[in-house]
């Protein structure tokens, strides 16, 4: 009888732990992906208003309508390359 009610206790802590590593497990990563995911966010968000700053509506417009690329178009075109890497 206390071979059996040892066993089963063991058998029951072992569980426990398992089920309480998947736990933190899966909560950590929840935790994790949200921060990353934020952070990603938050860096688009500021590449978006750099550029945003330094983009020449007048000249860009002009660009549209002669159908050539300016050497501000160009430099704006390597800055939004140079800054996803």
């Amino acid at each position: 009888m206390k071979k059996k009610l040892r066993t089963s206790l063991l058998a029951m802590n072992v569980l426990l732990v398992v089920l309480l590593s998947a736990i933190l497990a899966l909560s950590g990563f929840a935790i994790y992906r949200s921060d990353m995911i934020n952070r990603y966010q938050n860096y688009a968000g500021d590449v978006v208003s750099f550029l945003a700053r330094e983009i020449d509506g007048d000249d860009f417009q002009t660009c549209i309508e002669t159908k050539t690329k300016s050497e501000h178009y160009k430099y704006i075109q390597k800055l939004a390359n140079s800054l996803k890497e």
